[in-house]
C-alpha cells in the first residue's frame, strides 16, 4: 500500500509541474498576457492532465490486477463452442489469450464471423489450431483490426475432422473486446451429401453431367470415378471458379492401370482444363483433383460421353482393311480416332481413278491428335501416305486406285482426336 501511495504522490508532483508548464506555454510567457489568455491556458492544461491521469489510472489497474482464472483462460480448460451462438469476451495484459474448443466432422465447412470492438486498443488475432499429435498446430489465422469484422473459413476432408481450438489473442496495448459466431455446414461434392472420397481408385461415383465441388483447408484431394461404355469417347472438363482463392492439379486414369492421360495440369482461378479419352471396351475412369494450397477452390466437373458413330456407321470404324467401314465418294464424314487405334474405310471406285482425301483435325484440345492417312489396295499394298494436320487444320492426300475397291486407314500417335474427311474423284 505504501508503494501505491508513493507512486500517487509522485504522480501528483508530476501533474503539478506539467500544469505549470502548460499554463506558461499557453500564455506565451510574457507580461502582456490577458486574463482570457490565462484562462484558456488553464483549460488546455486541465485537458492534458485529465488524459495523463486516465493513462496512469489504466496502467495502475493493469499492474495491480489479478489474472483471471476459470474456463477459457488456460489451454487445458477451454470453453466449448456451440454453433450459431454468439460469444463475446476480451483480452488484456494479464490474459493475452482466450481458449475455445469445437468439434468438426469429416467433410465440414466452418465459417467463423469475428469482430473487434471499436473501443479496443489493438488488433485481435483469431487462430484455429488442431491438437492432433498432442500439441497445438495452427491451421488457419485471421487478424481483425480495431472496429472491423473478418471471416475465417476452414474445410475438413473426407478423412479429416476432429477437435480444434479457437484462440483469440491480443491485449498488448490494453483491453481488446471481441465477439464471434461459429457456423458449420457440410460439403456436397457432386451432390454426394459430403466430401468426395480422397482415394483416387475408390472415388465418389458419378455419371455424365455437371457437378460442383470444393477443395481447401484439410480437404486437399477429391476423387471421382465413372464408367464409360464400350466404343465411346468422352470429354472431362474441370473449371476452377473465378471466385476461388486457390488452384488445383488434376489427372485422369484408367481404373487400376494408372494410365495418365494428363497429369500436373494446373488450373488457376478462372481457368479450366479438358481431358479426352476413348474406349474399345467398357472402362472405369478415375478423376483426381489435388489442391495446390489450403486456400479454397470451387470447381465444376463436367463429364460428357458419346457413343462413336464413325462415318455414320453407328459405332467405331473397323481397325483393318478386312473390317473396313464402307463410305461414299463426295460425302463428308465425321469420326473419332481413339488413342492408339486405327479407323479404316472402304471406298468403291473405278480402276485407275485418281482420288483426293481431305482430312481435317477438328479441335486444338487434343494434343498430339494428328491423323495420318494410308491408302491401300485390296492386297494391302500402300498406295499413298499423308495427312498429319495440326489441330484445327486440314491436309490433302492424293493417290490412284488400282482396282474397284480402295481402302484407307486413319491412324496417328498421341491422344484421341475427332476429325472429318471427304474422298473425291480427282
Amino acid at each position: 500500500m505504501k508503494i501505491h501511495q508513493t507512486n500517487t504522490h509522485k504522480n501528483r508532483l508530476l501533474v503539478g509541474l506539467l500544469l505549470l508548464l502548460l499554463i506558461m506555454s499557453a500564455c506565451g510567457g510574457g507580461n502582456e498576457s490577458t486574463i482570457s489568455d490565462i484562462a484558456e491556458g488553464v483549460s488546455t492544461a486541465q485537458a492534458g492532465i485529465e488524459q495523463i491521469e486516465e493513462i496512469a489510472t489504466a496502467a495502475s489497474e493493469t499492474a495491480n490486477a489479478t489474472p483471471e482464472t476459470g474456463p477459457g483462460t488456460v489451454i487445458d480448460d477451454p470453453i466449448e463452442i456451440a454453433f450459431d451462438q454468439p460469444y463475446e469476451s476480451f483480452v488484456n495484459g494479464n490474459n493475452f489469450e482466450r481458449f475455445y474448443r469445437l468439434s468438426l466432422p469429416a467433410g465440414a465447412i466452418l465459417n467463423l464471423d469475428a469482430a473487434n470492438s471499436a473501443e479496443s486498443k489493438g488488433d485481435v488475432a483469431f487462430r484455429l489450431v488442431t491438437m492432433a499429435g498432442g500439441f497445438p498446430t495452427p491451421i488457419a489465422e485471421e487478424t481483425v483490426p480495431i472496429g472491423e469484422n473478418r471471416s475465417i473459413k476452414f474445410i475438413t476432408g473426407s478423412d479429416g475432422g476432429g477437435t480444434y481450438l479457437l484462440i483469440p489473442r491480443g491485449g498488448f496495448l490494453g483491453t481488446d473486446t471481441f465477439n464471434f459466431t461459429a457456423v458449420m455446414t457440410m460439403q456436397d461434392d457432386a451432390a454426394s451429401g459430403g466430401d468426395a472420397v480422397a482415394d483416387p481408385v475408390a472415388g465418389t461415383e458419378i455419371t455424365t453431367g455437371t457437378f460442383t465441388g470444393l477443395l481447401g483447408g484439410d480437404d486437399r484431394i477429391d476423387a471421382y470415378r465413372f464408367t464409360a461404355p464400350a466404343r465411346s469417347y468422352m470429354r472431362v472438363t474441370l473449371t476452377n471458379s473465378s471466385d476461388s482463392l486457390g488452384a488445383f492439379e488434376a489427372e485422369v486414369s484408367r481404373d487400376g492401370a494408372h494410365i495418365r492421360y494428363y497429369t500436373d495440369r494446373y488450373a488457376a482461378p478462372g481457368n479450366d482444363m479438358v481431358f479426352a479419352m476413348d474406349t474399345l471396351d467398357e472402362v472405369v475412369f478415375n478423376v483426381e483433383l489435388t489442391a495446390e494450397t489450403t486456400k479454397e477452390a470451387v470447381y465444376t466437373l463436367t463429364v460428357e460421353v458419346t457413343t462413336q458413330n464413325d462415318a455414320d456407321s453407328g459405332g467405331d470404324a473397323g481397325e483393318e482393311i478386312g473390317t473396313a467401314t464402307p463410305i461414299n465418294v463426295g460425302q463428308t464424314y465425321e469420326a473419332f480416332r481413339g488413342e492408339g487405334e486405327s479407323d479404316c474405310y472402304q471406298v468403291a471406285t473405278a480402276a485407275d481413278q485418281a482420288l483426293t482425301i481431305i482430312i481435317n483435325s477438328l479441335t486444338d484440345e487434343f494434343f498430339g491428335g494428328r491423323p495420318i492417312i494410308r491408302m491401300y489396295d485390296e492386297s494391302g499394298n500402300t498406295l499413298a501416305v499423308g495427312g498429319g494436320p495440326t489441330p484445327g487444320a486440314s491436309e490433302t492426300v492424293e493417290g490412284t486406285a488400282v482396282s474397284a475397291s480402295t481402302f484407307f486407314c486413319v491412324a496417328g500417335g498421341g491422344n484421341a482426336a475427332p476429325y472429318t474427311f471427304i474422298v473425291e474423284n480427282k
